[in-house]
């Protein structure tokens, strides 16, 4: 039952970043909900369910816009398992330290969505891109990635690796 409640959260959060993120989109950037799910999946439940659950999100995204399938399917699978990984092996999460992750995995999402699509579509300057749209992206969803901290703060969610905290 929370499998198919998850994918029917997917599916919503895919609708609101086609629809009504637009509305709050500055200069054509938009946060990725989905890049911030993806992030979140492989913090609180591991690198493999973020590899697994990311990878998802991103053929969902590459689905919705019939494009291209696969930059969002590798970016977003590669952001939920480094989230996990580097949670588990390298470093204590802070609010400060995560923040900090999603900002630089935002730019890796980002460059490696540019990278996809510029193999198969044209050639952009890397640098236009780069400025213009993978770093306000960045700092953009880490915005969000704050805000929605706060919300798993105040709503007591935490990782399930983790004891509570008194």
């Amino acid at each position: 039952m929370k499998v198919i409640a998850f994918l029917l959260f997917i599916f919503l959060l895919v609708a609101l970043q086609g629809t009504l993120l637009e509305n709050i989109s500055l200069k054509g950037i938009k946060p990725d909900l989905l890049f911030i799910l993806s992030y979140g999946i492989g913090l609180y439940k591991g690198e493999m369910n973020g590899l697994f659950w990311g990878g998802f999100i991103g053929l969902m995204m590459d689905s919705s816009t019939g494009i291209l399938l696969g930059p969002n399917l590798t970016s977003k699978a590669t952001v939920g398992f480094l989230s996990g990984y580097f949670k588990r092996k390298v470093f204590r999460m802070t609010v400060t330290v995560s923040l900090i992750f999603l900002f630089i995995l935002s730019i890796l999402d980002g460059i490696m969505n540019f990278i996809s699509i510029n193999i198969f579509i044209g050639t952009t300057p890397f640098f236009k891109s780069f400025l213009s749209i993978i770093l306000p992206q960045a700092l953009y969803n880490t915005l969000f990635g704050v805000i929605i901290w706060a919300l798993f703060e105040r709503f007591k969610i935490r990782d399930v690796r983790e004891p509570a905290r008194e």
